[in-house]
Formats: C-alpha cells, structure tokens, sequence
C-alpha cells in the first residue's frame, strides 16, 4: 500500500480488530446490563432509591479506579493477557454479590466493579496498536460504536426481564463476560512471553 508522499504502509489488517471490537462490545453490553438492572434488583433488597443508586456510584468508580490500576498492570504483564483475567475475575464477584446478602455482598459489587471495567482503556490501547496507522478509526469503533452497540444490547436484556424476571436478565451477564473473555483469546495480538 502506497501513501500519497510515496511511502509504502504495510497492509492493514482489520481481522484482530474485528475480535477486539466484538469482545468490547459484549463487555459493554454487560456493564450497560449491571448499571441498568442492578439498582431494582437492590432496591428489591431493601435498598431505598437514592443508596441503590449510591452502591451503583461506588461501584463505577470502583471501575475508574480499576481502569488506572488495569493500565499499570497490563504495561507490566500484558494487555492481552490482563483483559482476559481481568473479565475472569469479575465473575466469581458477580455471583458472589447475587447470591449473598449483608457487607459482603456489597464489597462484591465494589470489586466487580474494579475488575470488569479495569480493561476498557487497555483494549482502546491495543485497538491503536493493531491499527497504527488508523488510530481514528479504531478509536470511534472502540469508544463509539461497540459502547452504543453495547448499550442497544440492554434492551434485549429488557425484553428477557419482561418475559421471564429480573433476575434472569441479570444472569445473562456472566455469559456476555465470559463471549468476552473468549473472543479475546482470538485476537491476534503478541501474547507478553
């Protein structure tokens, strides 16, 4: 491939990136569902309104939290390799938070929170390493596209609440994580060996 100066590019490859963009997109689709469903599900505990939204609020910046400590890690250890334990690890919490009760529950939020959002800048990192000479694009795709088409997603999980219960749509969440994770493993890109 020629630029306009002249200059050959090597051939772009959107393959590795096309498994990013689906892995990102079934991670947000599962954030948007846990941000969606989980304040009635709370409240549905006991919680009043305004401290089921106050847990939610704790556990996004968990997830801010996540992201800074997420980026330190995977420069040390690996990107790849970081979002898939990263998106592992947030599933024992999950359940951990939906199937007890009292402080611990809570604090399971909190650190679901911490591992399921810690990878989203990481893998906008990796999506600019795959395409580097289309940083722009993967970027909209990463942070544009796979976040809405994420968040269109809910409304299916919407649809199963109608039909079934709340906590059915919530259980689709750890498979969503789980797509994720997989996909990941089919992402072309250097393993930190």
């Amino acid at each position: 491939q020629v630029t306009d100066s002249g200059e050959d590019q090597p051939r772009v490859s959107f393959s590795p990136l096309a498994s990013l963009f689906a892995a990102s997109t079934l991670r947000a689709w599962a954030v948007f569902t846990a941000i969606a469903f989980f304040p009635p599900l709370l409240i549905s505990r006991g919680f009043d309104l305004f401290s089921a939204n106050l847990m939610i609020t704790l556990m996004l910046f968990a997830g801010v939290a996540g992201q800074i400590g997420g980026g330190i890690i995977a420069d040390a250890y690996g990107k790849k390799e970081f979002t898939i334990v990263s998106l592992l690890c947030s599933v024992p919490f999950l359940f951990l938070f939906l199937q007890s009760t009292g402080i611990g529950s809570y604090l399971a939020l909190i650190v679901f929170g911490f591992f399921l959002w810690s990878s989203f800048a990481v893998t906008v990192a990796m999506s600019h390493e795959i395409l580097p000479s289309r940083v722009g694009m993967a970027s909209g795709l990463m942070l544009g596209v796979a976040i809405g088409a994420g968040g269109i997603g809910v409304a299916i999980n919407g649809m199963i609440a109608d039909v079934y219960s709340l906590t059915t749509a919530i259980y689709t969440i750890p498979v969503l994580i789980t797509g994720a994770a997989v996909l990941m493993l089919f992402v072309r890109y250097p393993w930190n060996v």
